[in-house]
């Protein structure tokens, strides 16, 4: 049975000024909210790969998901990083940067990075 690491980092929308502007246990509250949503997202991901024989560990990071990405793959010792990517271009990738280009760019080990589909071919 093949064993698969799966992490997933987030982002928590201005969390520096929401701790000042927040009492504790209403900033406490906001964080662990886009935790949950994290947990449930990735938990809906690996359950559409259910019964294919693989043993999941996962992994959910607050934080700058480059660095999240590259530091649990070194910690694992991965030998493959497989990303999907939201296949941004032009202006929009420059500025918002690419995380696939800079985990590529930092990983321990080789990188796979999926586009998403942009059309749905049908078979008759």
């Amino acid at each position: 049975m093949s064993r698969i690491r799966a992490i997933h980092a987030y982002h928590v929308p201005f969390e520096d000024r929401m701790a000042l502007a927040l009492p504790p246990m209403e900033f406490a509250a906001y964080k662990a909210r886009y935790h949950d949503d994290a947990r449930a997202g990735l938990l809906r991901l690996l359950d559409s790969f259910d019964g294919l024989g693989v043993t999941w560990e996962s992994s959910i990071r607050r934080g700058d998901a480059r660095r999240a990405i590259v530091r649990e793959a070194a910690r694992w010792k991965a030998d493959l990083i497989i990303m999907g990517a939201h296949g941004r271009s032009g202006i929009s990738r420059a500025l918002l940067g690419s995380v696939a280009e800079s985990v590529m760019r930092s990983a321990p080990c080789d990188v796979l990075v999926a586009r998403p589909s942009t059309f749905v071919l049908e078979l008759p």
